[in-house]
């Protein structure tokens, strides 16, 4: 959240102008607005949860955009290089109305970013609990790697240890964050497998199934880092069949890389200094995950040790 926060907004997430953003009071509500967005003639039953939901919504966007507009106006002030950035792109905006898609997107970059972040973090620490031998792997090819210095790993370096990618590759893949893909709509009438779809159909690929499918994975349900390796070296990810974490196509998330290196950094960073393990008072955390924006885990609970 930290790091995205002053990419987007330039502004560290302890500043007191989040202090108004309750993005976690209203997790609760997330598990039901997927059906509302699959089946759209339930919202004109408006169900609770669902006008809750744009209750929120309202709010986010109000102090996203006092952020938003603040930091504009910042930056017509500061002579710095992405200040420069900025009043050039304001300068270029026709209308207000083009200046709002431009609150609409840092909103949208935002929002997206630190929630799949934070998923990917959590089933990244739930699958290493749940296979250590794993743990303690990403472990050792971080410690033996050549680091400037030896309590902290950069970026650069955090990305030149193939195993540690590749675990955050076997993650994604694994969790399956976003069981389907983006809605699109057939251009024409087809017919798929003896179905016909007339031309406007909705249609979306379920990125869960393939990314589970035994025609593309061995054991699919084994966390094994491993399958994204050639010898030593990681695997052309784009020429791996049935790999598809942030899309496929022109709709293809943009941030993709920019998402892998700051989360295989956060990784490296808290691997170097802390071991993970099933915390001994509770039960063992199911491998389950729970619907909200994204996929999710269940709540687990963690013991945390320093090496």
């Amino acid at each position: 959240m930290q790091t995205m926060s002053e990419l987007i907004y330039g502004l560290p997430m302890s500043s007191a102008k989040f202090a108004d953003f309750n993005l976690p009071g209203n997790h609760g509500v997330f598990s039901l607005i997927n059906a509302t967005n699959m089946f759209r003639s339930l919202r004109l039953f408006r169900p609770g949860p669902y006008m809750k939901f744009k209750k929120y919504l309202h709010h986010r966007e109000k102090v996203l955009q006092d952020i938003f507009k603040e930091s504009v106006k910042e930056c017509k002030n500061k002579p710095t290089i992405l200040s420069s950035i900025v009043n050039n792109v304001v300068n270029e905006q026709k209308d207000d109305s083009n200046l709002y898609q431009s609150e609409l997107l840092c909103s949208d970059l935002f929002l997206v970013s630190i929630e799949k972040m934070a998923a990917t973090l959590d089933w990244m620490f739930l699958y290493f609990i749940t296979w250590p031998e794993i743990q303690h792997h990403v472990y050792e090819e971080i410690r033996t790697s050549k680091l400037r210095d030896p309590n902290q790993v950069t970026i650069e370096e955090a990305n030149r240890i193939p195993y540690l990618r590749a675990a955050v590759y076997e993650t994604l893949r694994l969790s399956s964050l976003s069981p389907l893909s983006t809605v699109h709509k057939t251009n024409d009438h087809v017919t798929l497998k003896g179905h016909p779809l007339p031309k406007g159909t909705c249609v979306c690929v379920n990125l869960n199934a393939i990314h589970h499918s035994v025609k593309y994975w061995d054991e699919p349900y084994q966390f094994n880092p491993a399958r994204f390796l050639e010898g030593n070296s990681l695997k052309d990810i784009t020429a791996i069949k049935g790999f598809f974490p942030f899309g496929q196509g022109l709709r293809k998330c943009f941030g993709e890389e920019m998402t892998l290196q700051v989360l295989t950094t956060i990784i490296a960073n808290l691997m170097l200094h802390f071991n993970f393990d099933v915390s001994p008072w509770h039960l063992r955390p199911s491998l389950s995950g729970t619907s909200r924006l994204i996929l999710v885990p269940q709540v687990y609970h963690v013991s945390i040790t320093q090496r």
